[in-house]
């Protein structure tokens, strides 16, 4: 029996390309049903990692997972208990291998250095394990040609100026499967350098510093994220800054300023996300915040009960596309457009803000389809201060006071529009009330307004504009169906 097993053991030996004559640097284990486990110890005395092919190993404090990971060889799997696993300095993992909880165990993986894992190459695998870093760094970094894959995960880096994982360099690839990064003192998730990585179904919140963002996408970061819920971020809870990325059925909600921050150029797409509860009263950070020439498609979203613009877009060459979804119950402006921006607007429902559109300083959007219902303050859609628009079969209904409001170099065209039920008035133009202020001059065709309560069209206080015989204006109150008590300029 010894004969055949040496035999064998040579044999494995040989198919694996070991030399056997290593002394001190195998162990191999015979059980007394005949199984056979080769050990292998670079430094002769331990620990030992089984396999090459055979079988896997079990490591039982952090100095053994070092050594592990360092001996191990392409397709090792390293098993881990449940126990903390205390680490001085990082895991570097360069290798295609497999660190694995064991069934029914929490292992927990801490690092004193500068991060838990750096990961810089192969395929590796990461299943079931916490990470924690206790100092100031990167619990994981993901750069080069790192594509590991995460699944069950957790990921935590509380410390002063910590982020739980960084992804940077444009082959840098992870994969991250019901995981949970949280409780980061600055990011928890950062994609930079053309980084790419793909999360999904992950919970990623609470970060603490109040400069710090929950997710943030730099200088071409590409990231592709699904099913997420990102929440509780100190300031935004996504941040793209001159980057890119794709967040498909993603909750974001309960940050302290925009929940979606876009900046510098930035032209991500989201579909069918949650955007709600975010952003501080009286300021511009509310649900969605696009700046500074970016573009992006919001397709099928959701943005309400934000605590202040549901949208707000501002500057030049900005220019997001939101396509279907809803603008609702924000407690400011649903859709705020400002300072040149532009941006396409189509069949998108707007109901229950302050305001639903504001458009002022130069700003001019393209509105098609879509509704503006039960605005609770000035009106449905408020033009003023050199602000334009293209509003094109747009229903206005059903608001507290104005259906639209337009003045002081407010412009705006009105096409086939259904302006209907509103408290006051249907569409009303005015100069404004300041010394300084200009008329109001909206192009208004082939619209139909009707039972609106204080009239239909009324131009008062040096209103102007251009008003066609092809509108359709009727049924309204106060028996001002078309009123004007400033004719200059009033063509009827």
């Amino acid at each position: 029996m010894k004969k055949i097993v040496a035999l064998v053991l040579v044999s494995l030996f040989a198919f694996q390309g070991i030399a056997v004559a290593q002394p001190g640097k195998f162990k191999i284990i015979i059980s007394p049903n005949g199984e056979v486990t080769i050990q292998y110890s670079s430094a002769g005395n331990g620990p030992f990692i089984t396999g090459f092919g055979l079988q896997q190993n079990e490591v039982s404090s952090g100095n053994e997972l070092l050594q592990a990971v360092e001996n191990a060889r392409e397709g090792t799997t390293i098993w881990l208990r449940n126990a903390r696993y205390e680490i001085s300095r990082p895991l570097v993992i360069d290798k295609a291998i497999s660190i694995r909880a064991r069934p029914n165990t929490n292992p927990v993986i801490e690092s004193s250095g500068s991060r838990c894992l750096d990961i810089t190459f192969g395929q590796s695998v990461f299943t079931g394990i916490k990470f924690r870093l206790n100092s100031t760094g990167t619990c994981v970094r993901v750069q080069r040609e790192g594509t590991p894959q995460f699944a069950h995960c957790k990921i935590e880096a509380p410390q002063a100026g910590s982020m739980g994982i960084l992804i940077s360099g444009r082959d840098a690839n992870p994969t991250f499967h019901h995981s949970e990064i949280y409780d980061c003192e600055n990011e928890c998730v950062r994609v930079e350098n053309s980084g790419k990585g793909r999360i999904e179904d992950c919970k990623i919140f609470r970060n603490r510093s109040t400069g710090g963002v929950i997710f943030s996408v730099h200088s071409d970061g590409n990231p592709t994220v699904l099913r997420c819920e990102i929440h509780g971020g100190a300031q935004y809870g996504i941040n793209i800054d001159n980057g890119k990325g794709r967040f498909e059925r993603v909750q974001i909600y309960n940050h302290s300023s925009a929940g979606v921050s876009l900046r510098n150029n930035s032209n991500p797409t989201f579909m069918d996300c949650r955007i709600y509860d975010n952003g501080r009263e009286n300021s511009n950070y509310g649900g969605v915040c696009v700046i500074g020439g970016s573009t992006g498609l919001f397709q099928d979203c959701l943005v309400g009960r934000n605590r202040s613009h549901g949208y707000a877009i501002s500057g030049d060459n900005t220019n997001p596309r939101i396509l279907r979804g809803h603008a609702n119950d924000n407690k400011a402006t649903g859709i705020y457009v400002y300072s040149n921006a532009r941006g396409r607007f189509e069949n998108v429902d707007v109901k229950g803000n302050s305001i639903g559109y504001h458009v002022i300083s130069g700003a001019n959007p393209a509105l098609e389809g879509g509704t503006v219902e039960r605005s609770t303050g000035l009106g449905g859609i408020c033009i003023s201060s050199n602000g334009q628009g293209r509003f094109v079969q747009v229903r206005v209904a059903n608001n507290q006071q104005r259906g639209i409001d337009v003045r002081n170099g407010g412009t705006g065209f009105f096409d086939r529009c259904n302006i209907t039920d509103n408290r006051q008035e249907g569409i009303s133009v005015t100069k404004g009330a300041g010394t300084n202020d200009r008329p109001g001059k909206p192009d208004v065709v082939r619209c139909t307004i009707t039972n609106n309560g204080d009239g239909g069209i009324v131009v008062w206080n040096g209103g102007a504009g251009r008003y066609h015989t092809n509108n359709s204006v009727h049924n309204n109150g106060n028996g001002r169906n078309v009123h004007g008590t400033s004719l200059t300029n009033f063509n009827y």
